[in-house]
């Protein structure tokens, strides 16, 4: 395992109508995400938790679902929970750097697949 391990996923934003690339960065002490302007960090806590921190202007939600909703995205309910395990499992090294990026692209690739089939009707245009 490295000391840290940086990649890149392909996010689409129905908000644009393109995909735009997020860097993502894993370490010992925390998973650090970064959109196009905006980044949230998930900071390994003393009790092996994590508590995210970052660009948040939509109340007090979640800084990487506010930076997703942004543009848009609006992630399955599990999406969150999923992201936290993989870091946690590359952290305690069931996942090696390549298996880790894999299982997050993935995640990635998912949330792409949801964002791109939300429904587009004309109702939906500024509710979605």
């Amino acid at each position: 395992m490295s000391e840290n391990v940086t990649f890149s996923v392909e996010v689409f934003s129905p908000r644009w109508g393109h995909g735009d690339t997020y860097i993502i960065v894993l370490s010992d002490r925390g998973m650090k995400i970064a959109g196009v302007q905006k980044t949230a960090v998930c900071s390994k806590q003393d009790d092996g938790d994590c508590a995210w921190t970052g660009s948040s202007d939509m109340n007090d939600m979640q800084p990487l679902v506010a930076i997703l909703e942004n543009d848009h995205i609006y992630p399955p309910s599990a999406f969150m929970m999923a992201l936290k395990s993989a870091w946690k499992a590359w952290l305690d090294r069931r996942l090696d750097d390549t298996q880790v990026q894999g299982k997050i692209t993935s995640l990635f690739e998912w949330l792409n697949i949801v964002s791109k089939s939300k429904p587009n009707s004309k109702f939906w245009i500024g509710i979605l």
